[in-house]
C-alpha cells in the first residue's frame, strides 16, 4: 500500500502545476497602471517602478479568500470570491479605492478584533504628507467598510512600503511594524553619526497596540528610524525558538539589513552582525520559512542579479574591492549583489547558501514566497521580477546619460528627464518557480509548471482560492492585467493536504504570530508561523497549508503566542482543522529532539593562546584585477611539537608579513605561554603560510620549518625564500641560514617524509603561486636531507613534480600496498596529482601515476589532502577539501570551468581568464571593466557593454591566441573522499551537503567517537574572495561522524560543540595533560581551541 501511495504521488498528467486564468475566466481586469511624464517618471522618484500589492483574505466572510490590489496612479481593487475562481468588483460598494494617492503595500488583519478582516494600506510616493497618510479600512460586515486609520492612530505619513500586525509583546493583541523608505541619497557622511538620527518620514515604526489605540513606541522599542534607511520588506519570524517573535528588514542600497531579536521586554535588540555573516546588497523581498524541515526558520531575501550572461554583463556594474573594503570600513556590514538564503544553524548563526541551493540569480526581484506548491513536504520557492526599465543599464549609466546632461548643459536649457527616460531599455522576464528537492537545493520549473509568461511584476500572494487543498497565486503586475494562477495539484498527483484555521483569544482572533507543527507517520516534521504579511507588499490568506505527500494522517502542535500550546495527536489528511486556543492545555509540553552529547567543548581563552593574526594591508586585486581570490591571505602555519622534551606538545603559529611568529609552551596544567624567539622576531618580513616540526639535523629533538608564501612581491623574490629553525635541545631556536637551497617560490606547504630511505627526514615543498603571474605553475621541491644540509633533488628524481600546478596541500601515504609511500599532491586547478617512487638510492624515481589511479579527471581548487584508511577495508583512501559548491562559478565533467592564461596583449603582464557555463554555454567571468582594465587593447573592440555582453572567449581572442595559451580546468567543486578499491583505482564519494556550504581548508581525520572507524573534523571559509562574488563564510565548522563504506553522518555545530565561523586555516591535534584539544588558527584573527570530550 505504502509503494502503490508512493507511485500515486508521483503520477502526473499533462497539466502543468499552475494554469494561467485571464480575465475573461475570472472577472479580475485590475491593471496597475504606470504612465511617464515629464514630472513622473524614475529620475524624479526612484522607487517609481516599483509596483503594488495584493492581499488575500476573506473580507465578506463568505469561507472563500477575497482579492485587494494596489495601485500607484489609479483606484485600489477589492475583488470578491464568487467561487469556482470567478470573482466580482466590489471596490464602488465596499468603498475601498484608495483615494488616491501613490498607494505601496496592503495587509488584512482583524485590527479592531471584532472578528472581521480589515484592510491597511500603506502609501509613499512624492506627494505631501497629508496625502501619504496610510489608510485602515474598517471593515463593519456586508462589504461595508470605513476609513479609520486616524481613529486607530496609523494615519502614519510616512514613506510606507509595507505593514506587519503581529503580537510583538505576546499580551495577546496585535501590534504593527511599519518598514519605510527614504528618498533621499546621502552621500560623503559620517555613518556612526547618521545611522543614530531618527527620520519621522524614512525610518521604520513599531505601533504598540494599547487597548486599540496603536501608539509609536519605535525609539523606546529600539528600532532604527534613520534616513538612510530604504526598507523594502520585513519578515516576521521566532528565528531563535523562544516563543518571542523576531523581525528582519531587508533594506535597499548600501544601509545593513536588520536582524531585531526580540528581548522580550517590549524591546529589540538589532543584531544582524552576530547572526549573519553577509546579507544581499540590495535587498528588496524577503521570506521566513523552514526550508529543510529541520524545525529551524530560515530567511530568504531578494536582490538584482540576473541569471543569464547578457544582463549579467550589462545591468551590473563592477564591485571593486576597495569599494567593498570602504563600506565595511565605514561601518557596514558585509553586502553583495545576490540574492541570499540564510540558513539557520539552530545555535544562534546563520549559513548563507543561496548559491548552492540554486536560487542566488533571479534578476531584478520583488516577491519571495517559500510555500509547499506541490504538496510533497517542502516548502518551494515563487519570485516575481521585472522593472519598467532597465535602470542599471550600464551604457545608458555610462554613455547614454552623461550625453544627454552634457547636451542639455551646452544648450542651456533645463532638462527634459522624460525624454532622458525614454532612452532607457525595457525587458520583460518571466517570474520564477523553484522546486524544493528535499536536499537544501532547489530546481527551476518555471517552464514546467505553467510560469514562463514575460511579465514585469511586483507583489504576490498565495491562498487556496478554491478550497481544493493547494497554494493558488496572484500577481500585481505594471502595465498588464494581474495574474491569477490556478493550482493543479490535485489533477497531477495523489498529494495529501492539511488545511489549518487558528481561533485565537479576543484581542488575535486570526492567532496571527502562532507556530503549527505537524509530524506524519514517516517522521517527517514541519513547522509554520501564521503570518499573512509575506513577500512584497503583500499578505497571503491567513490560513495554513501543510502538504502531506503520501501521508494519510498528521499529528498537530500549536504554540501560541504567549507560550499556550496544544496538540491534536491525529487529523485526517485532506481536510480542514480549525484549532481553538480555548481548548489549549497548559499542561502540554513541546516535544524536544533527543539531545545530542557535544563531542567538542569550546575552551575558554584558549588555553592561554593569545596569539591573533594580523594581515598586512597588501590588496591581490589592486594589481591583479583578474584573480578569483585573494593569494596574499594565505597563514597563518601551525605546527605541534613537544620542543622542550619536557613530554608536552608546543606549539608554532606564523606570522603575517610584517609579524612574526610565536612560539608557545605548554604548561602542565594544559595551558600555554608565549615565548619569545629573536630568529622569529628577525625573520618578521616574511609571511608565514606552513609550518612543521620534525628532527632535520637528527639529533632528537624538533626542528621547526616554515614555508613563505604571498603574493604581494614581484621584485624582492627573496622574500619567499623557506627557512629552516634548528632547536638547541630545549626549545631554543636558531635559523639555518645556509641549510636550504635558493628556494625563490612564494609556497603553501611542506611534507616530510624519507623519501630516499636512508634514515632522515626529506621534504616534499609545494610552490602556490609565481607573483604577478597567476595561474603559471611555480616550482615545487623534493629536499633530500643530507646530515641536515638539504638539496633541490626534484629535476633528478621527479622533474614532473617540478611545475605540476599550483599546490596548496600534500601528504605522503602507501595508497597501493607496496610498502613505500607515495606522494599526493593537491592545488588550484589542479588533479589529485599521485607519485609513486621506484628504485633505491642514486636510482630513486618517482612516476605521476595520477592516471593510473583514475583521478586524472578530478580537476578542482583544492585546499587540502589527506590520507587515511575512511572505511576501515585495510588500504589507505583520500579525502580532499574543495572550494564547495556554494559559489556563483559551477563546474562538472561535460561543462567545466577553464581558465585561459597568456600575455594576449604583450605588456608583460600574464592574463588569467577565468570562463565557466552560465545556461548551457561557456562565458567569461570578467565584467568588461575588470577586462579591458587588464588588457587594454581591447577597449576598441568592446566600445559598449552591449557588445561585450554577448562576448564568448572565442570572440574576444583569436584561435591562435586561445591556442597557444596555458588552459586549465576544473570538473568539480564538491568536497570530496575518494575510495581505494583495492584495485589500484580509486572511486569519488562526495562527502554530504554541509561539507559543501564553503571552501575547505583543513581538515582533521581522527576516530573521534572511539568506535574503531575514521571521522572527519572540517572548517574552512574565504573572507578574500572577490566582491563581485562575495566572500565564502557559510562554514561554521562541520564533524563528519564515519560509519563505514565511505558514509558519514553529518552533525552540526549545535550538536558536536565545534563551532568555527572564522577564515579558518588550519586545524591541528595536541595533546595536553588535561586531554585532547582541537586547535583552529583563523586567519586576521585570533586562535580557538576546543577540547575533545570521551564518549560516553
Amino acid at each position: 500500500i505504502i509503494l502503490l501511495a508512493a507511485i500515486l504521488v508521483g503520477l502526473t498528467s499533462d497539466e502543468p502545476l499552475f494554469t494561467l486564468l485571464g480575465a475573461d475566466r475570472t472577472g479580475i481586469s485590475f491593471v496597475n497602471t504606470i504612465e511617464e511624464d515629464d514630472e513622473r517618471n524614475v529620475l524624479e522618484y526612484e522607487y517609481f517602478y516599483n509596483g503594488g500589492g495584493v492581499a488575500v483574505g476573506d473580507v465578506s466572510g463568505d469561507g472563500l479568500p477575497d482579492l485587494y490590489f494596489t495601485a500607484n496612479m489609479r483606484e485600489n481593487a477589492l475583488y470578491v470570491n464568487q467561487g469556482e475562481f470567478r470573482f466580482s468588483d466590489e471596490t464602488g460598494k465596499a468603498k475601498v479605492g484608495g483615494n488616491g494617492g501613490w498607494n505601496t503595500g496592503v495587509t488584512m488583519a482583524d485590527v479592531n478584533a471584532d472578528g472581521l478582516l480589515d484592510i491597511y494600506v500603506c502609501r509613499s510616493g512624492m506627494d505631501e504628507p497629508e496625502s501619504r497618510r496610510n489608510l485602515l479600512y474598517i471593515n463593519r460586515g456586508n462589504l461595508k467598510f470605513s476609513e479609520r486609520a486616524a481613529d486607530f492612530g496609523l494615519d502614519d505619513p510616512s514613506y510606507s512600503t509595507q505593514a506587519s500586525f503581529f503580537d510583538y509583546d505576546n499580551d495577546g493583541d496585535i501590534d504593527l511594524f511599519l518598514v519605510n523608505h527614504s528618498i533621499k541619497r546621502y552621500h560623503r557622511f559620517d555613518v556612526e553619526w547618521m545611522k543614530k538620527q531618527r527620520d519621522p518620514y524614512a525610518g521604520d515604526k513599531l505601533y504598540r497596540n494599547d487597548d486599540g489605540r496603536y501608539v509609536d513606541i519605535s525609539a523606546d522599542a529600539g528600532i532604527i528610524g534613520n534616513p538612510i534607511g530604504f526598507g523594502l520588506s520585513a519578515s516576521i519570524g521566532d528565528v531563535n525558538g523562544d516563543g518571542w517573535l523576531d523581525i528582519y528588514v531587508a533594506n535597499d542600497y548600501v544601509e545593513d539589513d536588520y536582524l531585531y531579536i526580540n528581548q522580550r521586554d517590549g524591546t529589540f535588540r538589532e543584531d544582524i552582525r552576530s547572526w549573519i555573516g553577509h546579507t544581499s546588497a540590495t535587498s528588496m523581498g524577503s521570506d521566513i520559512a523552514d526550508i529543510n524541515n529541520d524545525l529551524h526558520p530560515d530567511i530568504f531575501v531578494l536582490d538584482m542579479l540576473p541569471e543569464d550572461n547578457k544582463r549579467q554583463k550589462l545591468l551590473k556594474g563592477p564591485d571593486p574591492w576597495d569599494l567593498h573594503y570602504l563600506q565595511l570600513e565605514s561601518g557596514y556590514h558585509p553586502q553583495f549583489m545576490r540574492n541570499t538564503l540564510q540558513l539557520n544553524s539552530g545555535d544562534g548563526t546563520f549559513s548563507e547558501i543561496a548559491q548552492l541551493a540554486g536560487i542566488s540569480n533571479t534578476d531584478w526581484s520583488w516577491s519571495a514566497l517559500l510555500a509547499d506548491y506541490d504538496n510533497d513536504g517542502f516548502k518551494d520557492l515563487f519570485v516575481t521580477n521585472g522593472y519598467m526599465r532597465d535602470y542599471t543599464n550600464m551604457d545608458f549609466l555610462k554613455y547614454k546619460a552623461p550625453t544627454f546632461f552634457e547636451e542639455e548643459r551646452k544648450r542651456g536649457g533645463g532638462s527634459n528627464l522624460h525624454q532622458l527616460v525614454r532612452q532607457m531599455p525595457s525587458t520583460e522576464i518571466s517570474n520564477y518557480l523553484f522546486r524544493n528537492e528535499h536536499d537544501m537545493t532547489f530546481s527551476d520549473r518555471t517552464k514546467a509548471w505553467g510560469l514562463g509568461q514575460p511579465v514585469m511584476s511586483n507583489g504576490a500572494a498565495y491562498g487556496d482560492l478554491d478550497a481544493d487543498g493547494d497554494l493558488d497565486l496572484v500577481v500585481n503586475n505594471v502595465n498588464r492585467e494581474a495574474y491569477v494562477y490556478r493550482n493543479n495539484s490535485e489533477m497531477r498527483s495523489a498529494a495529501n493536504y492539511l488545511r489549518i484555521r487558528l481561533k485565537g483569544p479576543d484581542g488575535n482572533r486570526l492567532g496571527i504570530g502562532a507556530s503549527v507543527s505537524v509530524t506524519t507517520a514517516d517522521g517527517m516534521r514541519q513547522i509554520q508561523h501564521l503570518m499573512p504579511t509575506r513577500g512584497y507588499q503583500s499578505s497571503v490568506e491567513p490560513l495554513l497549508l501543510f502538504g502531506l505527500g503520501s501521508a494519510e494522517a498528521a499529528g498537530i502542535e500549536v504554540q501560541w503566542p504567549g507560550g499556550a500550546r496544544q496538540s491534536i495527536a491525529e487529523a485526517a489528511a485532506n481536510s480542514t482543522i480549525t484549532v481553538d486556543i480555548s481548548d489549549a492545555d497548559s499542561d502540554v509540553q513541546p516535544e524536544h529532539a533527543t539531545a545530542t552529547e557535544p563531542q567538542f567543548v569550546k575552551l575558554p581563552d584558549a588555553q592561554g593562546i593569545d596569539f591573533v593574526h594580523v594581515e598586512d594591508p597588501f590588496v591581490d586585486y589592486r594589481r591583479d584585477r583578474l584573480l578569483p581570490h585573494m593569494l596574499s591571505r594565505l597563514g597563518p602555519a601551525l605546527s605541534t611539537a613537544d620542543v622542550n622534551r619536557d613530554g608536552l606538545h608546543d606549539l608554532f603559529l606564523g606570522g603575517a608579513r610584517g609579524q612574526s611568529g610565536q612560539l608557545y609552551i605548554q604548561a602542565i596544567d594544559g595551558t600555554f605561554r608565549p615565548v619569545d624567539v629573536p630568529s622569529f622576531d628577525e625573520d618578521r618580513d616574511f609571511e608565514d603560510v606552513d609550518a612543521v616540526f620534525f628532527d632535520a639535523d637528527d639529533d632528537g629533538d624538533a626542528d621547526l620549518y616554515v614555508v613563505s608564501g604571498g603574493n604581494d612581491e614581484i621584485d624582492s623574490l627573496s622574500s619567499y625564500q623557506d627557512r629552516l629553525y634548528l632547536n638547541s635541545g630545549f626549545g631554543g631556536f636558531s635559523r639555518a641560514v645556509d641549510a636550504l637551497p635558493d628556494m625563490p617560490t612564494s609556497g603553501a606547504t611542506v611534507a616530510p617524509h624519507d623519501f630516499d630511505g636512508d634514515g632522515d627526514i626529506d621534504l616534499f615543498v609545494g610552490g602556490r603561486v609565481i607573483p604577478g603571474q597567476y595561474p603559471l605553475p611555480p616550482r615545487s621541491y623534493l629536499l633530500v636531507n643530507d646530515k641536515g644540509q638539504f638539496s633541490d633533488a626534484t629535476d633528478r628524481i621527479a622533474p614532473p613534480i617540478s611545475n605540476m600546478g599550483m599546490v596548496t596541500s600534500a601528504t605522503w601515504g602507501d595508497i597501493n600496498g607496496d610498502g613505500t609511500h607515495e606522494m599526493i599532491a593537491v592545488g588550484e586547478w589542479m588533479a589529485i596529482r599521485v607519485f609513486e617512487r621506484t628504485g633505491d638510492g642514486e636510482t630513486i624515481r618517482f612516476h605521476d601515476i595520477t592516471s593510473t589511479v583514475g583521478l586524472q579527471r578530478e580537476t578542482g581548487w583544492w585546499n587540502c589532502v589527506k590520507a587515511a584508511d575512511l572505511d576501515g577495508d585495510g588500504d589507505l583512501d583520500i579525502v580532499a577539501g574543495n572550494r564547495g559548491l556554494n559559489g556563483q562559478m559551477k563546474a562538472s565533467p561535460t561543462q567545466p570551468a577553464t581558465l585561459h592564461a597568456a600575455d594576449f596583449d604583450g605588456n608583460g603582464v600574464v592574463d588569467p581568464v577565468i570562463s565557466y557555463f552560465i545556461m548551457g554555454k561557456s562565458w567569461p567571468v570578467a565584467t568588461r571593466d575588470e577586462l579591458l582594465e587588464q588588457i587594454t587593447m581591447l577597449k576598441k573592440k568592446y566600445t559598449d557593454y552591449e557588445s561585450y555582453s554577448a562576448a564568448t572567449l572565442q570572440d574576444i581572442f583569436s584561435e591562435d591566441q586561445l591556442a597557444d595559451a596555458l588552459k586549465l580546468d576544473v570538473t568539480g567543486f564538491a568536497t570530496v573522499a575518494f575510495e581505494n578499491l583495492g584495485t589500484g583505482t580509486f572511486r569519488p564519494v562526495e562527502l554530504p551537503i554541509e561539507a559543501q556550504f564553503a571552501p575547505v581548508q583543513d581538515m582533521i581525520v581522527a576516530d573521534f567517537n572511539r568506535d574503531g572507524l575514521k571521522d572527519l573534523l572540517i572548517a574552512g571559509n574565504d573572507f578574500g574572495n572577490r566582491a563581485e562574488e562575495g566572500r565564502y563564510d557559510a562554514g561554521r565548522g562541520l564533524f563528519l561522524v564515519g560509519l563505514g563504506n565511505m558514509k558519514f553522518r553529518t552533525v552540526l555545530s549545535r550538536d558536536s560543540g565545534f563551532f568555527a565561523p572564522w577564515d579558518v586555516r588550519r586545524l591541528r591535534l595536541v595533546s595536553t595533560r588535561i586531554g585532547t584539544m582541537v586547535l583552529v588558527a583563523n586567519n586576521d584573527d585570533g586562535v580557538a581551541a576546543f577540547g575533545v570530550l570521551a564518549p560516553k
